[in-house]
């Protein structure tokens, strides 16, 4: 018979947890840096120019955490809301727009970019080491 301590195995689930509260944190971080930086999609051609505008679309950020029992995920939601049109343009600055001038302005997919940023796999696993 194969014996099981139930305690350590609910120890070793409270530290994946609790590494993975750790990657999404600093993912956060690493999302609002690349929102902020103005050279951050510059190989996009846009120089000197970063994608925060007014702030709605930094500022409209949610992070919504799922917690099922064996299964945690998270949820990152950016819904700014143009006063002047009503228009959530997240979307067009994800993906790229044409201006009201005609021209086509690139997308500029800062959540991918911040995940290879951090690589939160490889971050992930880290910080899962670090504690044992």
């Amino acid at each position: 018979m194969i014996r099981i301590d139930e305690n350590k195995v609910n120890a070793i689930k409270l530290k994946i947890k609790d590494s993975f509260g750790q990657t999404v944190a600093t993912l956060d971080k690493v999302q609002d840096q690349v929102i902020k930086d103005p050279l951050e999609f510059a190989d996009l051609g846009f120089l000197d120019q970063d994608i925060v505008d007014t702030g709605r679309l930094h500022n409209s950020k949610i992070v919504e955490t799922i917690d099922e029992g064996n299964l945690v995920s998270v949820r990152y939601v950016w819904n700014p809301i143009d006063p002047e049109d009503g228009r959530a343009y997240a979307g067009d600055v994800l993906v790229g727009f044409t201006s009201y001038a005609g021209n086509f302005v690139p997308g500029r997919d800062w959540p991918n970019r911040a995940a290879e940023k951090l690589n939160t796999y490889a971050f992930f696993v880290e910080t899962l080491k670090a504690d044992f």
